[in-house]
């Protein structure tokens, strides 16, 4: 959470220009660095009752002088709240932070700290300056293969905000017993779909490097006899066919417009008659308000710096759709993922 600026630092800061109001940039990233670290001590998961810094360094093994610095600034800027001496986890923390939530979205900070930005150090400013990098990302984890789980649970982290919406607004087909997961790495979305269809069999294609969690969630799930991986390249390996749906979720943005109406023709073709698509992206011009454009500005150019492409506008896809014989495209936004539209579409 950013450092809220009272009344008299807002109109210092904003409205006087009296202050350098870059400053909470820079706070921020020391405030997201801080928030990684204490997912990986595991100081929001120890911090369900208050704790002093001596107590909760001797329960988590850190140095208690340390630990104390870190706490003040997870404090200020609302992740834990200070009880005496004491600290305990904010309910926002809780909420969004922790397996005890709504949603953890703390395996998503590390693969950002772990991953992406150690990436941009990188390429960030060959890819401005040239259009793209000189490997994607996922070529440069191929080289890296101990982070693709990180990756991975980054990926599954963010998906927990949505899995909900979107699987409620998915429309399979009547007495669908088969499900494909283009690029579905963590399988959260296939886990999420077969639990809620007990009749229902998904197949999670992607890399084989990053299918560890996919597998993981089928066995938590006690889904191992339901939700199967197939390692390969899906622009060029066979996918199988006959399935009574496909999902395609953030996926489109790694690829070129012709990649995309290629992708979808191949969809087409592995769909059974009346077989649903279902694809799932951030897209150009989303998020109506401040933080979603901002967000949906971030990603965009993150997928610049990582994969070489930026994000495509839904019209066209919608387009795209039709073009590969696709048929009552339905568009959904989310409210919870700003600049993202789920759309679903019929093979004719």
């Amino acid at each position: 959470m950013p450092v809220r600026p009272n009344v008299l630092e807002r109109l210092a800061l904003f409205r006087l220009d009296r202050a350098p109001s870059a400053m909470l940039d820079l706070l921020g990233a020391g405030s997201f660095r801080a928030v990684a670290l204490a997912h990986d001590l595991g100081v929001f998961d120890a911090l369900t009752e208050p704790h002093t810094p001596p107590a909760l360094a001797d329960r988590i093994d850190a140095d208690p002088a340390a630990l104390g610095d870190l706490l003040a600034v997870l404090a200020a800027n609302g992740y834990v709240e200070r009880d005496g001496e004491a600290f305990v986890r904010s309910d926002s923390t809780a909420r969004w932070l922790t397996d005890d939530g709504e949603a953890n979205l703390a395996p998503w900070f590390v693969f950002w700290r772990d991953v992406v930005f150690p990436f941009w150090d990188d390429h960030l400013e060959t890819a401005v300056r040239e259009g793209g990098p000189p490997l994607t990302i996922y070529e440069w984890l191929d080289d890296e293969p101990e982070l693709w789980p990180t990756a991975q649970r980054g990926f599954r982290a963010a998906a927990t905000l949505v899995v909900d919406p979107v699987a409620d607004e998915l429309d399979l087909p009547g007495g669908a017993t088969t499900l494909l997961d283009l690029g579905g790495g963590h399988g959260l979305y296939a886990a999420e779909l077969c639990e809620r269809n007990p009749g229902l069999s998904a197949t999670v294609f992607d890399n084989p490097a990053a299918l560890d969690v996919a597998e993981a969630e089928a066995r938590e799930r006690g889904l191992t006899d339901r939700l199967t991986t197939r390692g390969g390249d899906y622009r060029t390996d066979d996918i199988g066919s006959g399935y009574d749906a496909v999902l395609l979720f953030n996926v489109l943005h790694g690829h070129d417009a012709a990649e995309v109406r290629a992708l979808f023709e191949r969809v087409h073709g592995a769909l059974a008659p009346g077989g649903r698509i279902a694809v799932l992206d951030q897209f150009e011009g989303g998020g109506r308000m401040n933080v979603g454009r901002a967000a949906v500005a971030l990603i965009s150019l993150t997928y610049r710096a990582t994969l070489g492409r930026g994000v495509h506008d839904a019209d066209a896809v919608a387009r795209w759709l039709r073009a590969a014989g696709f048929e009552g495209i339905e568009r959904t936004g989310l409210r919870r993922d700003p600049g993202s539209e789920l759309l679903q579409a019929t093979r004719a």
